[in-house]
């Protein structure tokens, strides 16, 4: 399997506190069956992580692994006043630096607005991935807003959580939505620790694989190696 989404470097936002927990989480990765991790944190007002910072910290992690687990670089990108022009100058992390920005919605926002800036940053070659639009309140009362952000070009990444039910059951119940309406294309951790958001995919491809059929499998594996090879869904 393949995490898209995943906060495994040590010391760079809220995600994994030192090297012996991001250690641990790949151990944990690895166990679960997953084989390629995107290490995603966060780039919003308060962080701003560069390649540089990324790359030195997943090699530091690889240097003590002693089992074989590809981690590539990229970012969990939030809206915000004066994304876009850092966007535009390249100095946000695409994901494995090929066309797809992991964007994460702001909690309240002018639909026209984030339609608007979505359009821009496509104009620049980029494609856009939603991230866990299942777990705001905005699309749980807008679902229409969701499907008309997937017919401009958008994919849609939701949480392994949301789907196991860690997030409670009302997200539980508006994943199960999503999926069975053909509005997810990527299943991934997001994961920020060893304990307590583990970075574990297969308990929620089992329950999404009894909602769906084997599609869920393909929003592990076949979406994520393409978009991890720059290809198109």
């Amino acid at each position: 399997m393949i995490d898209l989404h995943c906060h495994l470097l040590h010391s760079m936002d809220d995600g994994s506190d030192s090297i012996e927990t991001s250690i641990k989480m790949c151990e944990i990765a690895y166990k679960d069956g997953i084989r390629k991790i995107v290490a995603t944190p966060h780039f919003n007002e308060i962080w701003k992580p560069t390649l540089g910072m990324i790359e030195k910290k997943i090699k530091e992690i690889k240097e003590k692994l002693n089992f074989q687990l590809s981690i590539f670089p990229g970012s969990d990108i939030t809206l915000f006043y004066g994304i876009y022009e850092l966007i535009k100058e390249k100095k946000v992390i695409p994901l494995n630096l090929t066309k797809y920005l992991l964007i994460q919605l702001p909690h309240i926002f002018d639909p026209r607005v984030i339609e608007n800036l979505i359009f821009q940053i496509q104009l620049e070659g980029f494609s856009v991935i939603i991230s866990h639009p299942e777990r705001q309140s905005f699309f749980m009362e807008n679902p229409s807003f969701l499907k008309e952000l997937i017919k401009r070009g958008c994919l849609v990444q939701i949480t392994a959580g949301s789907i196991t039910g860690k997030f409670g059951k009302k997200i539980q119940k508006f994943t199960k939505y999503l999926l069975r309406n053909d509005l997810v294309h990527i299943i991934a951790t997001d994961a920020h620790s060893d304990k307590y958001r583990k970075p574990v995919l297969s308990e929620s491809v089992e329950i999404a694989r009894k909602w769906i059929g084997n599609r869920a499998e393909e929003m592990v594996s076949t979406f994520p190696e393409k978009i991890l090879n720059g290809e198109e869904i």
